[in-house]
């Protein structure tokens, strides 16, 4: 039985794999027919795409910053990807419930989901400048002319002050659950059904 539930994650891994290289080889195929039946026609597939030095200054996205966050975004899932694999190993070991260094890599990794969303919006935001419509509006023209620099700092500074609130509190009693640490409790059969509940925090309350 352990063997069979080590097996199907395995076989869900190769059938993912199976699927992207099938299209991969299908999207191959059909370029290469679509590319001599228009080699037969005289005709061409696209245009040449331009390099970025054939455009003019103005017309450059920066290079730096979505090169970068897109090699990260990628690097991050291929780490989670990994990090997956080996969970997979440490499950077919019996020790995914007592691994401690496993448990130390999943700490570790449990923000990086998000900052990989981050990278991946930084490249598609920055990537796409100097635009923000293609070849109809720029950026610097799609700015609404009414909207003053100290609206936009008061509105982060609302936003920022009520994300600490809101983070600060929920962090404040996921800390104190945490030095309960989890109770069993078994309940009265005497009272069952009497009584008014408990307020929804008091399990935070250390003694």
């Amino acid at each position: 039985m352990r063997r069979l539930g080590l097996l199907i994650p395995v076989l869900i891994a190769l059938a993912i794999l199976g699927v992207v290289l099938g299209d991969l080889v299908i999207t191959r195929v059909r370029a290469r027919a679509q590319s001599d039946w228009l080699q037969g026609k005289n005709l061409t597939l696209a245009p040449v795409v331009k390099g970025l030095k054939e455009w003019k200054p103005e017309d450059r996205p920066p290079v730096a910053i979505p090169f970068f966050s897109f090699r990260l975004m990628v690097g991050i899932g291929l780490a989670m990807l990994a990090l997956t694999v080996c969970s997979w190993w440490v499950w077919a070991h019996g020790e995914l419930d007592r691994s401690r260094w496993f448990h130390k890599l999943c700490e570790i990794a449990s923000p990086l989901g998000f900052v990989a969303v981050i990278a991946g919006w930084v490249t598609t935001e920055v990537g796409r400048q100097p635009w923000t419509v293609y070849g109809l509006m720029r950026t610097k023209d799609s700015v609404t002319p009414s909207l003053a620099g100290s609206d936009v700092l008061a509105s982060l500074i609302v936003y920022v002050v009520a994300y600490i609130v809101i983070f600060g509190i929920g962090g404040f009693f996921m800390v104190r659950f945490l030095r309960v640490g989890p109770v069993d409790k078994a309940p009265d059969a005497g009272r069952r059904g009497q009584g008014t509940p408990a307020r929804p925090m008091s399990a935070a309350e250390v003694e």
